[in-house]
């Protein structure tokens, strides 16, 4: 299990876990991001800036703290 910066660009993986409170993850879920659902990661840069996932056929960039805080299995 890993976290969202740790997958490499174009590698999808299944949500296991989301590491935050409740209003993180009432926020990811109306972004329709929740365990059990497939992601695939688009882009993400080395030093810092957005990371851009697929979830669901719709694309969003997550802030790399918020990324670090969904754990995938590949």
């Amino acid at each position: 299990m890993i976290n969202l910066l740790q997958l490499k660009s174009n590698q999808s993986g299944k949500i296991i876990s989301i590491a935050g409170g409740r209003g993180l993850v009432a926020r990811f879920n109306n972004l329709g991001i929740r365990e059990g659902a497939q992601v695939k990661k688009v882009t993400g840069y080395f030093r810092g800036g957005p990371v851009v996932i697929k979830i669901d056929g719709t694309q969003l960039a997550l802030g790399r703290g918020m990324a670090s805080k969904i754990m995938v299995e590949i």
